[in-house]
């Protein structure tokens, strides 16, 4: 089972995108916003890791790939400080992913 529960999630927001009891185009939208936000983040941190950054590099380079991030995050260090966490938990993911794939091709 991965550390975090960043495929859960991801799989939460698939299911409620495909029910019908959603009313609202906004709510599809605001969702999948949500789901692609994740993703990039989840990309981000791997390319990150496998680059060797540290989290600060991380960081920085989660500010260059999310548009979102990149204007609320500007001179605002409460926004990293927050960030910090969820940057570990997805490096702590990205681990546990590669040890799996890794024990799948062997």
């Amino acid at each position: 089972m991965p550390p975090i529960a960043l495929l859960a999630q991801v799989l939460r927001v698939d299911r409620a995108l495909g029910s019908a009891a959603l009313a609202s185009s906004d709510a599809v939208k605001k969702l999948g916003f949500y789901k692609g936000e994740l993703e990039t983040w989840a990309e981000t941190v791997e390319k990150g890791f496998r680059e060797g950054m540290d989290l600060n590099g991380i960081w920085e380079l989660l500010r260059e790939q999310d548009p979102i991030l990149r204007l609320s995050a500007e001179g605002d260090d409460s926004r990293r400080r927050t960030a910090i966490p969820n940057i570990i938990g997805l490096v702590e993911y990205t681990k546990w992913k590669l040890r799996e794939e890794a024990a799948k091709s062997s």
